[in-house]
């Protein structure tokens, strides 16, 4: 034992002289590289040169810089004894209380950043924790986070503290540290938050700029974009200048006095403005930069060291692609202010003087002279240079000035040359400019308060990306969350495609009442159109409103059950293992905000069954009456939403609007009902009342008179027929002030008199013969038969006795053939869609999702339509949404190692088969619809392609392109997004799926003002499309089409169009377009031929959007099926795909709700079939038929309330399931 103890004091002898020992050593080095160690990395110039070290951007070819993390602009050097006391304290009390009392290295600070680096497993991520160590880190540029780099640090702080004073090395911090953008130090600091010289900054000041040292976006109020962003950034801002104040008073640098005064003032921001090149594009890489994957991979703390971090970023943007895009945004902005805002001369104060000028770019020119008669010029004066407007560059600007007005461009012409004067100043951009002679060649132009955003996107890399006319400070394509109006409705075909529907599907054109949830829904067209029913296929090439809503109410409708129950289980709504019924339920209500009930149930069974009643309608020739039928609705609450629509002030609504909701709003199968039996009683009293005093008697008798009002004589084609019309109770209109009234129709056709009752009551008509009409032809509110009405009521309670039969343990069934529910589903899978092809921007469900109603960026649009183009979805970044866009490929140090490259990862999110149908739609909304001005403008001019003989250049090639416009309701956003192939290989069909351009481009007030003139207002075809097709134009060029072309194909020549490669899931066939009709021809290709157009060259004409084109039979590629009816459109059905599931063919369905394998339920189907219930169990489930519609009809049920409270899991049998009349349970 003694020996044991012997040994073990050995040992800590041992280990304590070797502890001590080592201590000698480690210190013995720190001396030795403190004085001896190399130090050329700590001299004055070299220290000088990295704290105004840039980081570079370039662009795709890697050789053109694109800009930088620091320049010239925002370099702002200031001495130590140019920087106030007060100032010099604060940021040593903010950052480093005990600097004048150490040596470069704070021990206390270092054991803490120790000790934390060896509880997080080595790695060391405190930052260094003195000034001087600060300034070391910025200086050496060290990216890694170990005890290595701790270590030289602290060498390299004692050695700093060695060569200078504490002043120098103060001078060294303050001139280094971040504040925004690329501006760095304390002279861009004062000027940036106060508009100051730092000599000029007070103490709240200069507490406030040490404080944000830490981080300046927090507390920076001038980059927060809504009201409760800066009010934050303002609260923090005070919090932090506080912090600091309080430090400085424990340091005892103020008085007490000083720190109470100081103390409830405000930070006086005052924001300063810099002479800057930096464009939007800079912002846009600094805050891709801003993840924690990257700065993990460079080593970096924060953002804020890239600013003298000297590295090289490589980014996907091309410098070509880029500057394209730019022009035509700056052309367009400017076209659309000539537009909106006519001619005028600009300020004159705008105007200065120049030494010379660069082409496509714009200028404020002088007017020096003014040419009249038949060669009109204006030659201006710019300083030196001089230039001249020649009169076709005049002519143009008139045809555009005559867009708004019709009275023709001779007329604006005069007016461009009657009001400008000498000496005006004209906006204008230069064309051609002889560096030689100083003379340009101009183009008169607006200086635009319009602006707009656009981005082009390839795979998932942007390759340009406009933010406005400038192109700097707030970029527009990435963050401007504006309404994308119908650029959205390809998201709602594209849901429909994957939910069994066919582009050629007929789709309801018509005006009708929506209602989902207590909630009424009244669209309009923004068009006439000539058809009551649309295809898919047309609903998108017109850009049908009242079509498309009607799709996305009706998105399930192609689905059976086990279809209905593949899409929930996509959805999330599928019942999860072991889950209660009611937990199940009220899970589902949550989601969707519809609670299960008999009267959902039932006005879905509505509308099945008027759809049975429809071949027999078709073949009787009752078309209109079925037409009628189909805008029948169930009618719950519909009483008052009918006041609410009378109380609607008559400058809010026209008579004629509010007469049609009414309309529409009446039409519900609840009223009818009430009228049926109204129109019973009414018709036998009238009888039993004319066999007691006759025809002429009741016309006497007063009681008798309200009743012979409701009976109507409708004129008819074929002979007269009775309508039955009257208000019901809770329909009368009240004026709720005085003198109001507004404006109803009166009711239809004509009053009864003795002889229509003689012969419809009395059996004889006034010649003597029958009438024929009896009690069932009475027209219920003037169009519905009784006798129809009858067999709609008789079919709904059959079609629900059966519905009811059918129980199972969550209802499924039910929830299958209910009428909210499935709109709801419907409206959730739109929802999901959207975010997964990588929407993040908040979207609601509702039925008008596809006219745009939700705010969107144009970067969303972008990803949404390059889903489209594929189906594929790209990933770069381990955060963020499914689908994302890319700004940098690679970053390199200064000596080219490559710290951090993008890894592209494509994932194929929906079938590619969709992709093609989806794209035959927007193909076509460029050739026969809205987009038609692309397909005009979008050519290759053999003219300027080499290689071509001289018999035919004079040739064009028309490049197809694909796309879809979008206008919001009150025209403040017009949008166009979509894509143009590119070639990949010479002499090769343009490929869309494998490379194509996706561009998205919308134009808008930033206020969100009309974009209107007059009756003239500008739409997506008009606003945005111009833009988007003067870019596509040149990518032409940029991406030298001409050199892929196939120069002796004399076939592709005459075509006068470049061909296509389609997917292989589809095959060419001739379509009525509006009808969506297959025509069995033998010709192959369209019948219509397409007319070029070239307004940059020859000036614009109106071009009418919404007009027809000359034909309307044209060749699309659908994917078809043949069976032995022949070939038929072939629908399919697949939910879009989630990461973690396996790919497989989507499966094709035979578009029948009620459709299965042996054309009844199947037991298979996980139903447990019971038998009806007793005729006295009145729940939901009962066999017996309910009572009919009560007068009053039902009201609207009351919205589910959203909370977080969940109901116990309770243990139920399938009995206690059982659902009640209008109940969730």
């Amino acid at each position: 034992m003694e020996n044991v103890k012997k040994y073990s004091l050995y040992a800590l002898l041992l280990v304590t002289v070797a502890g001590f020992s080592a201590g000698l050593g480690v210190i013995s080095v720190v001396v030795f590289q403190v004085y001896f160690g190399d130090v050329s990395e700590l001299k004055k110039s070299t220290i000088l040169a990295r704290i105004n070290e840039e980081t570079t951007i370039y662009t795709l070819n890697e050789e053109q810089k694109l800009g930088s993390f620091f320049n010239e602009s925002h370099r702002s050097y200031v001495p130590i004894d140019e920087i106030p006391t007060h100032m010099i304290r604060a940021m040593v009390a903010s950052e480093d209380k005990n600097y004048y009392n150490h040596s470069g290295v704070d021990p206390i600070a270092i054991s803490k950043a120790f000790w934390e680096g060896v509880s997080s497993g080595l790695r060391f991520r405190r930052g260094g924790s003195t000034i001087t160590q600060q300034t070391v880190k910025n200086i050496l540029d060290r990216r890694e986070h170990t005890f290595k780099r701790k270590f030289k640090e602290m060498i390299r702080a004692l050695q700093l503290e060695r060569m200078y004073s504490k002043e120098q090395i103060l001078e060294f911090y303050l001139n280094q540290f971040h504040v925004t953008a690329n501006g760095k130090g304390i002279g861009i600091a004062a000027k940036y938050y106060f508009n100051k010289d730092v000599q000029d900054i007070n103490l709240i000041e200069g507490a406030f700029i040490a404080g944000s040292v830490k981080a300046p976006s927090k507390y920076n109020p001038f980059i927060k974009y809504t009201k409760a962003k800066r009010d934050k950034a303002l609260l923090e801002a005070n919090r932090r200048k506080n912090y600091v104040l309080r430090r400085m008073y424990e340091q005892g640098w103020i008085s007490e006095a000083e720190l109470k005064d100081a103390w409830d003032q405000p930070v006086p921001f005052n924001r300063g403005k810099f002479r800057t090149r930096e464009v939007a594009l800079v912002s846009l890489v600094r805050g891709q930069l801003d993840k924690k994957e990257i700065l993990d991979a460079l080593g970096m703390d924060s953002i804020q060291e890239l600013n003298h971090a000297g590295l090289r970023i490589y980014t996907t943007i091309d410098k070509k692609m880029q500057d394209v895009a730019q022009l035509a945004m700056r052309r367009n902005l400017s076209r659309l202010e000539t537009i909106l805002q006519g001619y005028r001369v600009e300020d004159p104060e705008l105007f200065k003087p120049l030494r010379s000028l660069e082409v496509n770019q714009f200028y404020y020119a002088k007017v020096d002279k003014i040419v009249k008669g038949k060669d009109p010029k204006i030659f201006v004066d710019f300083g030196l240079p001089k230039g001249v407007v020649p009169s076709k560059s005049l002519i143009r600007t008139a045809k555009i000035l005559n867009l708004p007005t019709y009275k023709g461009y001779k007329f604006h012409l005069d007016e461009i040359l009657n009001t400008t004067k000498v000496g005006d100043i004209i906006f204008v951009e230069v064309m051609s400019y002889d560096k030689d002679t100083n003379q340009a060649v101009l183009e008169i132009k607006k200086r635009p308060s319009i602006n707009g955003g656009l981005i082009s996107v390839d795979k998932g890399e942007v390759r340009s990306v406009v933010a406005g006319f400038d192109n700097k400070g707030y970029n527009r394509a990435m963050f401007a969350a504006r309404q994308p109006g119908s650029v959205f409705k390809s998201v709602v075909y594209f849901a429909a495609l994957q939910l069994g529907w066919s582009v050629l599907d007929q789709l309801d054109n018509e005006r009708r009442l929506f209602s989902i949830q207590g909630t009424y829904y009244f669209p309009r067209p923004d068009h006439k159109s000539p058809y009551k029913d649309v295809s898919l296929l047309w609903a998108g090439v017109k850009s049908e409103n009242l079509a498309t809503i009607y799709l996305t109410k009706n998105l399930l409708s192609k689905l059976n059950f086990d279809e209905f129950k593949t899409l929930l289980g996509s959805s999330g709504l599928l019942p999860e293992d072991d889950e209660a019924p009611r937990d199940y339920h009220y899970r589902v209500a949550k989601e969707t905000g519809v609670q299960l009930d008999n009267s959902g149930i039932k006005e879905y069974l509505l509308g099945r069954t008027i759809e049975d009643m429809k071949p027999d309608l078709v073949f009787s020739g009752r078309l209109s009456l079925l037409r009628d039928l189909s805008k029948l609705w169930w009618g719950r609450g519909y009483l008052a939403e009918l006041q609410n629509l009378y109380l609607i002030e008559p400058d809010e609504i026209s008579n004629r609007e509010r007469a049609t909701r009414i309309n529409l709003l009446k039409r519900n199968y609840e009223r009818m009902g009430v009228l049926a039996r109204s129109a019973r009683e009414d018709w036998d009293r009238l009888g039993q009342e004319i066999q007691r005093i006759g025809p002429e008697g009741v016309f006497m008798d007063e009681a008798l008179t309200t009743i012979l009002s409701r009976f109507r004589v409708m004129s008819s084609s074929s002979r007269p027929t009775l309508g039955y019309v009257r208000e019901l109770p809770g329909e009368e209109y009240v004026p709720t002030k005085p003198d109001e009234e507004i404006t109803l129709q009166p009711p239809p056709g004509r009053s009864l008199n003795p002889l229509d009752v003689q012969a419809i009551w009395g059996g004889m008509d006034s010649l003597g013969g029958q009438s024929n009409i009896q009690l069932d032809d009475i027209l219920l509110d003037a169009y519905l038969p009784l006798k129809y009405y009858e067999k709609i009521r008789a079919g709904v309670e059959d079609r629900y006795r059966l519905v009811m039969t059918q129980k199972d343990k969550y209802s499924l069934y039910q929830y299958f053939h209910h009428h909210d529910f499935k709109i709801a589903v419907g409206l959730k899978y739109l929802v999901d869609l959207g975010r997964a092809m990588g929407v993040y921007s908040r979207l609601e469900p509702v039925l008008s999702y596809g006219l745009g109603t939700n705010e969107v960026s144009v970067a969303e649009v972008a990803k949404v339509y390059q889903t489209f183009k594929s189906g594929k979805i790209y990933r770069f970044f381990e955060e963020g949404p499914q689908n994302q866009l890319n700004f940098v490929r690679r970053i390199e140090d200064r000596d080219g190692n490559v710290l951090w490259e993008a890894k592209k990862e494509e994932f194929q999110l929906v079938d590619p088969c969709y992709a093609a149908q989806m794209g035959e739609i927007l193909r076509k909304v460029v050739t026969h619809g809205t987009g038609r001005r692309a397909r005009g403008e979008l050519y290759l001019d053999l003219s300027e392609v080499a290689g071509i003989s001289a018999g035919q250049r004079k040739g064009k090639i028309r490049i197809p392109a694909y796309g879809k416009t979008g206008t919001t309701n009150d025209y403040t956003t017009a949008y166009f997004a979509g894509y143009v192939p590119y070639p990949s290989s010479a002499r090769a069909a343009l490929d869309p799926m494998e490379g194509a351009n996706v561009i998205a481009s919308y134009v808008g007030y930033d206020l969100n003002q009309t974009m209107q003139r007059g009756p003239f207002r500008i739409s997506g075809a008009m606003g945005a499309l111009p833009v988007w097709t003067d870019y596509a134009k040149g990518l032409l060029k940029v991406q030298e089409y001409g050199e892929y072309l196939d120069k002796f194909d004399l076939n592709l020549i005459s075509r006068q169009v470049w061909p296509l490669k389609f997917h292989e899931c589809t095959s060419g066939t001739k379509v009525d377009l509006p009808r969506g009709t297959i025509i069995r021809a033998s010709n192959q290709g369209d019948s219509e031929s397409f007319g070029f157009t070239n307004f940059a060259k020859d000036g614009e004409t109106f071009m009418n959007e919404f007009a027809r084109t000359r034909s309307i039979n044209s060749y699309v590629q659908i994917a078809m099926k043949s069976d032995e009816r022949g070939r038929s459109p072939r629908r399919m059905f697949q939910p879009f795909l989630k990461e973690d599931t396996e790919a497989s063919e989507p499966k094709d369905v035979s578009g029948d709700p009620e459709y299965s394998d042996d054309g009844e339920m199947d037991e298979g189907d996980e139903l447990e079939l019971s038998p009806s219930p007793d005729d006295t169990d009145s729940g939901l489930g009962s066999s017996s038929i309910p009572q009919e519609a009560r007068v009053t009809p039902t009201p609207a049920p009351a919205p589910l309330p959203r909370t977080s409270d969940k109901p116990a899991n309770e243990e139920e049998s399938d009995s206690e399931g059982r659902l009640e009349d209008d109940e969730l349970w």
